[in-house]
């Protein structure tokens, strides 16, 4: 006797095979399935909740560049290096903060800068200029007219003796600072301030110092300009920059120091 209904069985749809079980599912029970809040880890983790894109050379290249105003390759070779094999990664962090990475592959030099906002919005600062006194601006002309001239005339190298270094200060301190004394502790300082920031390369006793060819981008051509300028006005002998010029100056940087230039060089850290 036939049934009144049909008991057929419909072939079933065959089923996709599943995905490959993966080292946090080796079953693949739950095919693969995340948690969307799950933190990823950093393949460069060194800590706990590590999640950072940079590995640990970069990383401490950065911090050496958050806490110096510059850095070398001769200073710091492996960092410098990671600066550049970074560069991307690098910048984009900078510019998180508002700032712009800065390198010079000619001087081998790094160096970060406060992002100006070009528009009437301010942006965050991190980095603030500290303005040098007058000695230190003094030296820091001197030392970039030296490196100049040096390599106009082929030299890699550029020596100075400290006893240079206070003759040319002594030279320019007015005939109305009678407070010798005094003159010689600013020059002492002044001197021990470039050692410090890296331009000056020797011990803060040394009797000659090494000039980091590193100034040249840290103070371009129109800066020292502009800071020969207020020499000249001050009524002080300077060298003028043409007769340190070298072929390989940019035409633009042949430009003419403002009328109200200040006395000092104000510098970004």
């Amino acid at each position: 006797m036939s049934s009144a209904y049909d008991t057929s069985i419909e072939p079933a749809e065959p089923l996709e095979p599943d995905a490959a079980p993966d080292a946090e599912d080796p079953t693949g029970i739950d095919g693969g399935w995340r948690d969307p809040d799950q933190e990823t880890t950093s393949t460069h983790a060194e800590f706990d909740g590590d999640v950072g894109g940079l590995d640990p050379v970069a990383r401490r290249a950065l911090v050496l560049l958050m806490k110096n105003r510059f850095i070398t390759r001769r200073s710091h070779r492996a960092e410098y290096d990671a600066l550049v094999a970074n560069t991307t990664l690098i910048r984009a962090r900078l510019n998180d903060m508002y700032l712009s990475l800065e390198l010079d592959p000619d001087l081998q030099v790094a160096y970060k800068r406060q992002v100006i906002s070009e528009t009437s919005w301010r942006y965050p600062t991190l980095l603030h200029a500290t303005e040098w006194p007058r000695e230190e601006t003094i030296l820091l002309v001197h030392a970039r007219s030296l490196v100049r001239a040096n390599r106009a005339a082929g030299h890699t190298r550029t020596v100075v003796d400290r006893a240079d270094l206070m003759a040319h200060l002594a030279e320019l301190t007015p005939a109305t600072d009678t407070d010798r004394v005094g003159v010689t502790r600013r020059s002492t300082r002044a001197i021990e301030a470039l050692v410090s920031s890296g331009v000056l390369v020797g011990r803060k006793d040394a009797t000659a110092f090494e000039i980091d060819p590193a100034i040249e981008a840290l103070l371009p051509l129109s800066t020292l300009e502009s800071l020969l300028a207020w020499l000249r006005a001050d009524g002080q002998p300077a060298h003028d920059p043409a007769e340190v010029r070298t072929d390989d100056d940019a035409a633009t940087e042949r430009t003419t120091a403002p009328a109200n230039t200040d006395h000092t060089f104000a510098e970004q850290h």
